[in-house]
């Protein structure tokens, strides 16, 4: 994956150098105004040029330059980012890869929420797994935190190839911006994990809305009759849980349509302590 190459750096540098431009002509401009009125002895004149643009100086500081170093999320974003909770594919350098749920994201980064506590990667790669499945993005890892649910990411992406863009900006915000999302379950928890839901062979990706002990609601591009038995698994792997479909609905917004799906689990097809152990779909997994 190719690094990415940030203009900051050049910025600086130019506005460093414009600075340091204009004070070195106000400088000259002063001292010649001070020099051809007789100002003696010269020191009074040196001493005010010095003291001129130290007050300049510290206006610089005070409203112009923003030290490094790192600072909450809120404020080292240029660009607010939007809550979009989607299914994704997450690969590394190395090799590892992994499903996980995007949380939200901007032109300049994203947050993603993966399984597990511990991440070693410098940089991410990203592929939806609603939309156009061929898009993928990619950045740097900023920063990181453990959650209930799973481990936090916070990408720097790399500039958006075209066709990411456009997928940004036609199907990912118009999805942020219908909150079909955000339908409350009473009883449930409100969280949004990918889980993949499967019956007789087909299978989609979803991102859950609320999850409990008896059953969860999600949200998929695919929909399945009220009444069919489905197998739903928790990022994808492994104990998968037998429910029932509920109640389904098919969602106008965003514009490629979604089902919001109410799936009943089966507890009796459930093995030996899986109840306890998977009471909620919430549950991180290693």
């Amino acid at each position: 994956m190719p690094e990415r190459t940030s203009g900051r750096g050049p910025a600086r540098a130019a506005r460093a150098l414009l600075a340091a431009a204009v004070v070195a002509g106000l400088y000259a401009l002063t001292w010649r105004a001070l020099s051809a009125a007789g100002v003696a002895p010269l020191w009074v004149a040196a001493a005010l040029v010095i003291e001129t643009y130290l007050v300049l100086g510290v206006a610089y500081v005070a409203l112009v330059w923003r030290p490094g170093g790192r600072r909450g999320d809120a404020e080292r974003r240029l660009v607010p980012r939007v809550a979009a909770p989607i299914p994704i594919r997450w690969a590394t350098e190395d090799g590892d890869v992994g499903v996980g749920a995007l949380v939200d994201i901007s032109g300049r980064g994203a947050g993603l929420l993966i399984p597990g506590s511990r991440f070693d990667a410098p940089r991410v790669w990203m592929q939806f797994l609603w939309f156009d499945d061929r898009v993928g993005m990619q950045g740097r890892v900023a920063h990181m935190r453990e959650t209930p649910d799973g481990l936090r990411l916070g990408l720097e992406l790399d500039r958006l190839p075209a066709q990411s863009a456009e997928v940004l900006a036609h199907y990912v915000l118009p999805f942020s911006a219908s909150r079909v999302w955000q339908r409350e379950s009473p009883g449930h928890r409100a969280v949004h994990l990918p889980v993949r839901v499967e019956a007789a062979g087909v299978g989609a990706w979803a991102i859950t809305e609320a999850v409990g002990d008896d059953g969860a609601t999600l949200l998929l591009p695919q929909g399945f009759p009220e009444g069919t038995a489905v197998t739903v698994a928790p990022w994808g792997r492994d104990p998968a849980r037998a429910a029932t479909v509920a109640r389904v609905e098919a969602l106008g917004e965003p514009p490629f349509g979604l089902y919001r799906l109410e799936v009943r689990y089966d507890a009796a097809a459930a093995p030996s302590g899986a109840a306890a152990r998977d009471a909620s779909l919430a549950a991180p997994r290693a």
